[in-house]
């Protein structure tokens, strides 16, 4: 037994000769000192060196060690805070040296980081092949607070997982702790492998748990180093143990089914063909995704926004996206995967677009922009196989545009005037000098334009619209006026109008297009044309010449005209007549019968009844979209205003940690220079540096006359001198040349403005330089801060900055997806009128059909012959003609003329009918 400082020690080898520095820790010790240890730990190193008060400190003698987990210090089984203590004692000449039990923390590469919010790259001692060496990369805001994460070998018979038959390790076992840890972001592991020419595909296994007994493939992609080492990639949430494998041998293929019993035939069978071979295995998917001529690109350029465009060739695919300022370095191509930008890109935009078919068009509208300021965008097109291969040609060669002024729409237009049944005019007011309006208008409920087809004078996929016209408004805020009118413009009929705007100088177009909606209006249906008087009827030859011609006299009603004359008004009819169905026309022949005319009806009736069937269904399936997009819009918006909060969070507790660091602060034009640049770095944004030689009697004029040559007012800014040169005559200061910084910061002074800030002084005679610098750096060159508040404040800075991207990102997802809910609501509220308007033709030509069966006249009654006139005087009465045509036809034949009068429909005979039993 050895006493030492601290505590009790006692030799369980039990002589010399047993196993070095087995020295078991008494319960007193445990219990003592440090009492997350089992009383039954034992320290694997000898006590000449692992003391108390070692430095480095033992292990053994450490709280990062002191868990309960330990029963001694094994190098496969230490959490990463104990493996960082345990290495830098193993690896110290005065304490490694001499313990045996450090010889494995000294042969096997590991390497332990503590990293928090800001993330890290742990990749400098970490394991190898041929050359190259793992590498993690945990992305900002993975964690979120500092832990110690570590990257380390170990070995098959140190954890339960085995490998399935035929499938062998090709890259070292790999460890990443603390196991379980998990992660609000995905971390990339890079793994490197020794190539082999006879395998048969290379997998990536992670075994969930150290004590599992099963492994998971993860997906990854492969990049060659040379011709005998590659390196995969992989993406996980969550650490364990990760190993990259291959299969030996072929996967076997399932037997092949067993043949069918022959069926006996009376002759013999010619014998049986051998089983085919099974086909070979399908290649491995390694076409890493194309795209489709002309994309990626960047479209319709806004002051504050742009239009991502996409379209991939051959394959469903994501696209990862990530945009950055201009002048920015340029992203790995997975530091555009996970989202995170490069190092020094400050705030970015990123997302993914998921292209799930080929030769489309997917659009991303980008918003919350800066006006005149150029932007980046990096994609990475990923494909959804198992390998996930990726193209990376948009990484290398990045899409760039630069946002201008677009001009808007103003005083409510477009708007719809002087509406008639075949034309109607779009008024519209532009807010910039010489901006062109393209319009293009298409039947209601068609596939939306984009705003490059519109610009084009086309309709979706190229179609041509019904009307197409482009003006250029030479004057802003003047009403200029669309007359659309065209044979393709019909009464009754509705229609949805595009309109988009373009500055013609720059090229600016509006991010996106303006819809109005335009319902013709309905032909008024013509009353039914009144009969002309009927000629009398023939009559025998009269022994005297016919009276004087005169106005024929009315027929008389069928029943005695009462007495005493004059004859009363006709009373009306029992109902009115209904009106005619207004898009339905029954043809109708001199020689078809009134059952065959009623039975156009009734077939005409049924289609409309199928056809309004149809449609409701139609309507139906619309409602069930737009309840869906309604949720979707609903879940988005209340994700939205989630990460509003969130970002309204972050950016109050980044303001708390400013104000807290401009407390210490004394000197006023210090305090203002920091509280501009944290207010900067707080919300994401720019700061200007305005670099200028100008001559003053002192500081504070040279200042005062940089803003006035700039048209600025002192406090949008920071103004720092310097004395460039001195001129002096007989000794006396005659004037002092300044060099003269200001600094301006997006949140107070936006692009435009320091564009013509930098414009006025260039007209006063003064050349200034002007350059972009990250707000966080410059603040780090300010003497006096409190390192610590400002470790703080660039954490809580970038975490604000970033929810307020993610936050104005989510806005307009948010109201994007409202938009489209609104227009799927209108189209099925405009599909289910239309198939009601259908349904009730269908009704109105079941009733006429039936109608019009019944005036089909008994075969056996012919019509009676008018009875002949009295010979008498001309003023008598004449009785009427028969009203009903002859059997087997149906016609307009009322008068010896033989006139016809038009028959659309049956509802005018009816009309006809009343009119002349009335008059």
């Amino acid at each position: 037994t050895t006493t030492c400082t601290g505590g009790t020690y006692e030799d369980s080898s039990g002589a010399d000769h047993g196993p070095p520095g087995a020295w078991k820790r008494t319960p007193a010790l445990a219990v003592s000192d440090l009492p997350g240890l089992a009383p039954t730990f034992t320290c694997p190193f000898k006590d000449t060196t692992c003391t108390p008060t070692a430095s480095p400190p033992c292990p053994c003698f450490s709280g990062a060690c002191a868990n309960s987990r330990y029963n001694s210090i094994l190098f496969a089984k230490l959490l990463p805070a104990c493996m960082r203590v345990t290495l830098a004692f193993c690896k110290s000449t005065s304490t490694g040296s001499v313990q045996t039990a450090c010889a494995l923390f000294k042969s096997r590469k590991q390497e332990v980081m503590r990293i928090g919010r800001i993330g890290g790259v742990i990749g400098n001692d970490t394991p190898e092949r041929g050359g190259r060496k793992s590498k993690m990369t945990l992305p900002s805001d993975a964690l979120m607070a500092e832990v110690d994460i570590g990257m380390g070998e170990t070995i098959l018979e140190e954890f339960e997982a085995r490998m399935p038959i035929g499938r062998i390790a090709k890259s070292p076992y790999i460890s990443l702790t603390p196991h379980g840890q998990t992660f609000s972001k995905f971390v990339d592991v890079e793994i490197p492998f020794t190539k082999s020419i006879g395998g048969y595909g290379i997998k990536v296994m992670k075994a969930p748990s150290e004590t599992s007994n099963e492994w998971i493939e993860l997906p990854h992609v492969i990049t060659d180093i040379d011709s005998t080492t590659a390196v995969v990639t992989v993406k996980v949430s969550s650490f364990s143990i990760v190993v990259v494998a291959e299969d030996s041998a072929s996967p076997s293929p399932p037997p092949p089914s067993p043949s069918p019993p022959p069926s006996p035939p009376p002759p013999p069978s010619p014998p049986p063909l051998p089983p085919p071979s099974p086909p070979p295995s399908p290649p491995p998917d390694l076409v890493a995704p194309i795209w489709t001529s002309g994309y990626p690109s960047i479209q319709n350029v806004g002051g504050t926004s742009f239009e991502l465009h996409l379209n991939v060739a051959n394959e469903q695919a994501r696209a990862y996206f990530v945009i950055q300022l201009g002048g920015k370095a340029s992203p790995s191509t997975s530091e555009v995967r996970d989202g995170s930008g490069s190092t020094e890109a400050g705030v970015v935009i990123s997302g993914t677009i998921h292209l799930v078919t080929t030769g489309g068009i997917f659009i991303r509208p980008v918003t919350g922009l800066e006006l005149g300021t150029t932007y980046n965008v990096y994609v990475v097109l990923e494909d959804l196989s198992q390998f996930s291969n990726q193209n990376s040609s948009a990484v290398l060669s990045p899409l760039s545009t630069t946002t201008v002024d677009a001009p808007t729409f103003l005083d409510g237009t477009p708007t719809s005037n002087n509406i008639t049944q075949t034309a109607f005019d779009i008024d519209v007011i532009v807010s910039k000098d010489g901006s062109g309006v393209w319009l293009v208008v298409v039947d209601h409920g068609s596939k939306a334009p984009t705003s490059s087809e519109i610009l084009s004078a086309s309709t979706a996929d190229g179609q041509t619209p019904l009307y197409s016209e482009n003006k250029e408004l030479t004057s802003a805020g003047v009403k200029e006026t669309f007359s659309v009118s065209n044979s393709q413009i019909n009464a009754g009929s509705k229609y949805d109008v595009y309109l988009i705007a373009k500055h013609m100088s720059t090229g600016a177009v509006q991010p996106a297009y303006t819809l109005v909606t335009v319902t013709t209006t309905s032909a008024s249906p013509s009353p039914p044309p009144s009969p002309p008087p009927p000629s009398p009827p023939p009559s025998p030859p009269p022994p005297s010449p016919p009276p004087p011609p005169s106005p024929p006299p009315p027929l008389p009603p069928p029943f005695p005209p009462p007495e005493p004359p004059p004859k009363p008004p006709p009373k009306p009819p029992p109902y009115p007549p209904p009106s005619p169905p207004p898009l339905t026309t029954i043809p109708i022949n001199v020689t078809e019968t009134t059952g065959d005319f009623a039975k156009k009806l009734k077939d005409a009736a049924s289609a409309k009844s199928v056809e309004a069937d149809m449609k409701m269904k139609e309507a139906t399936e619309k409602k069930a979209a737009a309840d869906r997009k309604r949720q979707e819009a609903t879940e988005r918006r209340a994700a939205a205003d989630t990460m509003k909060q969130d970002a309204v969070a972050k950016k109050t507790q980044a303001q708390n940690t400013r104000d807290s660091m401009l407390e210490g602060m004394t000197d006023v034009k210090t305090k203002q220079k920091a509280k501009l640049l944290a207010d900067a770095a707080i919300a994401g944004a720019n700061v200007t540096k305005i670099k200028a030689n100008l001559v003053a009697a002192n500081a504070t004029a040279a200042c005062d006359d940089a803003y006035l040559k700039m048209g600025l007012i002192s406090t949008v800014g920071v103004c720092d001198t310097s004395e460039a040169i001195v001129f002096r005559r007989r000794h006396l200061l005659v004037a002092t040349t300044f060099v003269v910084e200001i600094m301006l910061s997006s949140v107070e002074v936006n692009r435009s403005d320091v564009l013509t800030a930098v414009t006025s002084l260039s007209a006063a005679g003064v050349t200034a330089e002007t350059t972009k610098e990250d707000a966080l750096a410059l603040l780090s060159t300010i003497p006096g801060i409190d390192g610590a508040i400002l470790t703080a404040l660039k954490s809580d800075a970038t975490a604000a900055a970033v929810a307020i991207v993610i936050a104005v990102d989510a806005e307009a997802e948010a109201t994007a997806v409202e938009a489209a809910a609104a227009i799927l609501e209108t189209d099925a509220a405009a599909i289910e009128k239309a198939a009601i308007d259908l349904a009730n033709e269908a009704t109105a030509l079941d009733i006429e059909a039936a109608a019009a069966a019944k005036l089909v006249p008994p075969p056996s009654s012919p019509s009676p012959p008018p009875s002949p006139p009295p010979p008498s005087s001309s003023s008598s009465p004449v009785s009427p003609p028969s009203l009903l045509p002859p059997p087997g036809v149906v016609g307009d034949d009322f008068s010896q003329s033989n006139a016809a009068y038009p028959r659309v429909v049956l509802i005018v005979v009816f009309a006809v009918t009343l009119a002349l039993l009335l008059a």
